[in-house]
């Protein structure tokens, strides 16, 4: 990551959240966010009556061979009438840790060898870091499934300094979905939804981790056709 890049970085962590615009929200991985557009930032709205994905995984099944989630496992963080956010948890950025804290000129009292994962193909100047609830912060929010999503350097500060949530995960980019567009995405096959467990998403190796999620099913995704998903 060059230094202008990571000075757009740090000057986005320092807003509490990403700016919400009207209209729909960008599907990612068939519109990528642009510097005159900005997708929706959506709006949990807890009397919703629709069932709600939020705190699950998304399988990529192999009708998304030619996209840009081929093999995404995708946990979903937001998801009602307005549309879904996730962050893609299986594919590392070629940024680590440590050398984010260090171009961040963060001190840190204690080694971090993992890597940053590449969240997603909107917005993917921007950071998000999934964690515990343990620790929050002013800007975090309810992920599900007793996480939280937190945009702010904040986090990164506490974290570099030991003092943060006991696990965690910092991506760049999301995955965003307008209204409907996720579910019609089901109903086409495209992904298969798995419980989510703490294993997938915060200890495992990147590669090992979509083999894991499909394992939960009892499914083998070597043994899928271009069919699968129905189930």
């Amino acid at each position: 990551m060059c230094r202008e890049e990571l000075n757009k970085w740090v000057d986005l962590l320092a807003h509490k959240r990403p700016k919400t615009e009207d209209g729909a929200a960008m599907r990612a991985g068939h519109v990528l966010a642009t510097g005159a557009t900005r997708p929706t930032v959506l709006k949990r709205n807890p009397a919703s009556a629709m069932h709600s994905l939020a705190g699950q995984f998304l399988i990529s099944m192999p009708k998304l061979h030619d996209s840009l989630f081929n093999g995404a496992l995708v946990y979903l963080w937001s998801h009602d009438e307005q549309g879904a956010q996730g962050l893609v948890v299986n594919q590392p950025h070629d940024l680590t840790l440590v050398k984010l804290f260090d171009q961040l000129e963060l001190p840190f009292r204690i080694g971090f060898d993992c890597q940053v994962a590449d969240g997603g193909p909107v917005e993917p100047q921007r950071g998000f870091i999934l964690h515990t609830e343990d620790v929050r912060v002013d800007s975090s929010e309810t992920a599900g499934d007793g996480l939280a999503i937190t945009y702010s350097r904040e986090i990164l500060e506490l974290i570099a300094s030991g003092q943060g949530p006991r696990r965690f995960l910092v991506a760049l980019g999301y995955a965003g979905w307008g209204a409907g567009q996720l579910e019609d995405e089901l109903v086409d096959a495209a992904w298969l939804t798995a419980p989510s467990t703490r294993e997938a998403l915060f200890d495992m190796p990147f590669e090992e981790r979509l083999d894991h999620a499909a394992g939960v099913l009892g499914i083998d995704l070597r043994l899928l056709g271009a069919d699968a998903g129905h189930a």
